[in-house]
């Protein structure tokens, strides 16, 4: 990640008109999930001419940080259409027509979830052979069908692999309420897989609606220090994951050493000078004792001292002093 910010830093200054290559793409979506859109920027209006999915799925995700939900929808939709025979289509408008849902006001995130849950289906139609787009369908089966469909495709992903069989069932457990099998899977699926992230991240997700906050903590906290590097919507689950760690210790008061060990994965992880990497080092200054506030101060202070950004700069001053 380290290799990635400095490369992000130089290529600020150094693209031309050739299409965005694939490293490029991985460093601006990097650069999105901290809050900084100049590198998106940039390569999208230097591509306009030869918009290939990658190049979509960076225009939505930007517009989407951005806020500009018009926007977003606007590209997504023409992006649906021009590639609607590829299964990763359709798994990446599944998290942008959630993610534009939660933007929305409550009168039209309902229209939302239902495109999020329509695309899920259709990223499983689309790749049938593959375990993660399956459980994508299965899970949408089961909140938009009959539960008797989404336990078809779950034992057919079962039969074929064992993680995502796991995840699939737990979902299946969830939908159909037996929260003693859930119980069960999500303890097995941990036995066998302790350091996957998306198993991790699914059974935090279980004990969360059951309403075992200290659970769900406790595996959300493994899923951040498991991170992957996957398609948008897999960093987005990831950085989701961390910041729900820190929401329990600051929100619900649990476990502060948990909330500092979240706070310290993202502020190693991340180094762009952005207010969401400021707000980290300053909730970590605020939650931590001494010995556990030095990655902030460190980070704080390079930002105070390199900066021209002079808001950004206050804003550090101001998190270094709480």
């Amino acid at each position: 990640m380290k290799f990635l910010t400095v490369l992000c830093a130089l290529c600020f200054g150094l693209l031309t008109l050739a299409p965005a290559c694939s490293d490029e793409l991985e460093m601006a979506s990097q650069a999105l999930l901290q809050g900084d859109t100049r590198l998106a920027k940039k390569l999208i209006e230097h591509s306009k001419k030869a918009m290939t999915p990658e190049l979509f799925e960076l225009n939505v995700a930007y517009q989407i940080v951005l806020k500009d939900i018009d926007a977003a929808i606007e590209i997504l939709t023409v992006y649906e259409t021009q590639y609607a025979s590829l299964a990763r289509t359709h798994a990446f408008a599944a998290e942008a027509w959630r993610s534009i849902g939660h933007q929305v006001n409550i009168f039209r995130k309902r229209g939302y979830y239902n495109k999020a849950l329509q695309a899920k289906l259709q990223a499983g139609v689309a790749a049938n052979t593959s375990p993660k787009f399956m459980v994508m369908r299965a899970s949408a089966l089961g909140q938009t069908e009959e539960i008797s469909h989404q336990q078809k495709v779950t034992q057919e992903i079962a039969s074929i692999d064992q993680k995502w069989g796991y995840i699939a069932q737990i979902n299946l457990a969830q939908n159909s309420e037996n929260f003693t099998r859930g119980k069960e899977l999500a303890l097995q699926a941990i036995a066998n897989h302790p350091n996957d992230f998306f198993v991790n991240e699914r059974v935090a997700q279980y004990y969360w609606t059951l309403g075992d906050d200290i659970q769900a903590q406790r595996y959300f906290l493994r899923a951040c220090k498991n991170r992957i590097f996957g398609q948008w919507y897999d960093n987005v689950k990831w950085l989701n994951a961390c910041q729900l760690v820190v929401h329990f210790t600051e929100e619900k008061g649990l476990a502060p050493e948990a909330g500092i060990s979240a706070l310290k994965v993202l502020l190693a992880e991340f180094s762009l000078f952005t207010y969401e990497n400021v707000d980290y080092a300053r909730q970590l200054i605020r939650i931590a004792d001494d010995k556990n506030t030095k990655i902030a101060a460190d980070y704080l202070n390079r930002v105070i001292q390199s900066s021209s950004d002079s808001e950004l700069v206050s804003a550090a001053v101001l998190a270094l002093d709480s």
